[in-house]
């Protein structure tokens, strides 16, 4: 959570949907278990402010991701006026900037 520190967090409905569903894949309890994986997901549901971003907004975008999957990402770095989008989606990295807006590693915008 040293994201919290730095910036404000911003989500979607669609965002923290994503997000629950990939914490919950197994592949992720060599490092962390289950319960504790559902713990962060909701401390950072609790600290995020939440937009009310829709499919329409994603389907609208004006340069939209090669994975369509992950426009609703970029329709709320739009919707929320980003200064930076955190990923480690080579699909959306890719795009980096993005209308102006820097898409960065998480370990690029810890530095």
């Amino acid at each position: 959570m040293q994201a919290l520190a730095r910036a404000t967090l911003c989500a979607s409905p669609a965002t923290l949907e994503e997000l629950e569903r990939v914490l919950l894949r197994r592949k992720f309890d060599r490092y962390l278990d289950r319960d504790s994986r559902l713990d962060f997901f909701q401390r950072y549901r609790n600290q995020v402010l939440l937009f009310p971003v829709t499919e329409a907004a994603e389907s609208a975008l004006s340069q939209a991701c090669r994975d369509p999957r992950d426009n609703k990402f970029l329709a709320l770095a739009a919707h929320c006026s980003a200064n930076v989008l955190v990923s480690s989606d080579d699909d959306l990295l890719a795009l980096n900037p993005w209308q102006g807006i820097p898409i960065l590693t998480p370990a690029q915008f810890l530095k």
